[in-house]
């Protein structure tokens, strides 16, 4: 047998003569979204299961806005809302692209609504108001909202806009009440924990089957000190990056230092559902360059339990990988509404997007300029507009977005001039090029369509002869309040979700879920996507695992059995 020492991978010549700490059907890495998914899935349907979770569980979807995207449900239809898996489809045809075959995207939207209601039918509660206009993320009190570029005139054209984010019941965001949900029915299960267990290595027999894990366990009275770690650097607290490095080392050293090792035997499979790895620096430098350099001014959604475990234990068996390079970057542009009036330039002093896209697609049109800067170019009257939306949405709506928006007026290093060319200069860009995109975009104002970019007639609007204020939204100023997390991850055989090699061939007993993967939401996210994904990928890796033991019993329509 091969030492411990932190390698990715121990080999051992049979699973049946080794000495094990304990076993299960299936063992779960991550026990976060798609990991208690997979692990309802599990036992309900006779698998005995060990979860293991690296801190207590609930990973970045419990920090989550606790939206799922979903087609053709029973909320929709409440709201008069004609839609359904087909024109879904013809949706995230736009955005998820060719990251999975499309079988497989068919197969996601068509299960859509049905994974609502198995999620509905495991204790989570779905608002059901409709909210109509355009936003980030609902108000309080709406729960049903267009979360993606379903209204943008590029994305009309192929589907009928239709609301499908589906936010979980609770103020605020919500993704803690969701999975809190999940969590209480988890707990009512035969579920096996093992929390403040840190997997180190794949175990595999002669065959090159995996067959099990090896752990390092925080003893009970450590606990809640290795907890601290994680829970002072929620994603949702700026200006914490420096620090939150400092803690995920600290926590590291104390899991070497007091960790006990564990062989977990996983008697049908094992799952990896950990998370991304937005993390780990090293991976970021090598698939996301400009991220890294910039991850101090910029918050990271994730936790410290998104340090890619799962590809560094799949990829030391041949494991393949899908949609690493890709990222969700998100910059909040409204609400207030006002903002989206402006115009968005570079440092060249060229507009590159529609101003009004989903939150995820400007934050990535901004990450790939040069250097990652760029602009917000407003009239005064149009930032004075902006001031008193911020006065009139209320506390919850000034809190999450207002306040952000104010403080980068007042802080992130706002110019103002009442020249266009006196702005330029301020700004270090190009004032000859910058008139020449101030006259185009006004001639299209005139004409009432944005030839360039298709943004919304309601905010096709003229920005006047001055004075003007550019906002700073570069991912160098911490107070644009640029977020990212990662996309991509191991590479799966789509129909049973067990991770497969560059070749084709799969790694016999080894399979993953959620964000630990290549998957749905991993060229392009959209809110609701990749809770959605969550649940889509844990179940069928879950079902996979049945199917190989022999234990697949059946399940009730109505909570939806993947086809």
């Amino acid at each position: 047998m091969n030492s411990l020492g932190g390698e990715p991978v121990i080999s051992i010549d049979s699973a049946d003569a080794f000495q094990w700490d304990d076993e299960a059907d299936v063992v779960i890495v991550g026990y976060g979204g798609s990991g208690i998914c997979a692990a309802l899935e599990l036992v309900e349907n006779g698998a005995s299961v060990i979860a293991i979770d690296r801190f207590n569980g609930g990973g970045a979807t419990a920090f989550s806005g606790g939206v799922v995207y979903a087609a053709g449900t029973d909320i929709q239809r409440q709201n008069g809302v004609e839609d359904d898996p087909d024109n879904m489809l013809k949706y995230l045809r736009l955005e998820v692209g060719d990251i999975v075959k499309p079988e497989t995207l068919k197969r996601f939207c068509d299960d859509s609504a049905a994974n609502l209601q198995w999620l509905q039918a495991h204790g989570v509660v779905f608002g059901t108001k409709l909210y109509t206009g355009k936003t980030t993320y609902p108000p309080e009190g709406y729960f049903l909202q267009y979360s993606g570029n379903e209204k943008v005139e590029a994305y009309c054209r192929e589907a009928k806009p239709a609301p499908r984010g589906h936010r979980t019941l609770g103020r605020g965001f919500t993704g803690n009440k969701l999975y809190r949900a999940l969590r209480e029915t988890a707990d009512r299960s035969a579920i096996r924990k093992m929390l403040h267990t840190i997997v180190q290595s794949l175990v595999v027999d002669a065959s090159g089957r995996v067959v099990g894990v090896a752990a390092l366990q925080i003893p009970g009275d450590k606990r809640d000190e290795h907890q601290k770690y994680y829970d002072k650097f929620p994603p949702t607290a700026p200006f914490k990056e420096g620090k939150a490095e400092v803690a995920s080392k600290a926590a590291r050293a104390m899991e070497q230092e007091h960790g006990q090792l564990r062989y977990i035997r996983a008697k049908t499979g094992v799952i990896l559902s950990t998370g991304g790895f937005v993390f780990n620096l090293d991976m970021l430098s090598q698939y996301a360059p400009i991220l890294s350099q910039h991850y101090k001014t910029m918050m990271r959604l994730g936790t410290l339990g998104d340090d890619g475990t799962a590809v560094r234990l799949g990829t030391a068996l041949g494991a393949d990988t899908a949609g690493m390079e890709a990222m969700f970057v998100g910059r909040v542009q409204s609400p207030p509404a006002a903002l989206l009036d402006g115009i968005l330039v570079n440092q060249a002093g060229d507009r590159f997007a529609n101003e009004a896209v989903y939150v995820g697609t400007l934050g990535r049109a901004i990450a790939d300029q040069p250097e990652g800067k760029a602009w917000l170019i407003m009239s005064a009257k149009d930032v004075r507009k902006a001031m008193r939306q911020v006065a009139t949405d209320g506390f919850d709506a000034f809190m999450r977005f207002g306040a952000p928006a104010m403080l980068n007026l007042l802080l992130g290093g706002t110019k103002r001039a009442r020249d266009l060319d006196v702005l330029a200069q301020k700004c270090g860009i190009n004032p000859n090029r910058l008139r020449q995109t101030m006259r185009r975009y006004e001639e299209m104002v005139r004409n009432r369509h944005d030839d360039d970019f298709s943004k919304l007639k309601d905010h096709l609007k003229s920005l006047g002869a001055g004075p003007y204020v550019a906002m700073n939204v570069s991912l160098a100023n911490r107070y644009s309040f640029i977020t990212f997390h990662t996309l991509g991850g191991l590479a799966l055989e789509e129909t049973t979700g067990a991770v497969r090699r560059a070749d084709g061939s799969t790694i016999a007993g080894l399979y993953a879920a959620g964000r630990a993967t290549g998957s749905i939401p991993s060229r392009t996210y959209i809110s609701g996507l990749s809770l959605a994904d969550c649940v889509f990928t844990g179940r069928r890796a879950a079902q996979s695992c049945l199917r190989e033991a022999g234990q697949e019993a059946p399940i009730p329509v109505a909570i939806g059995k993947s086809r």
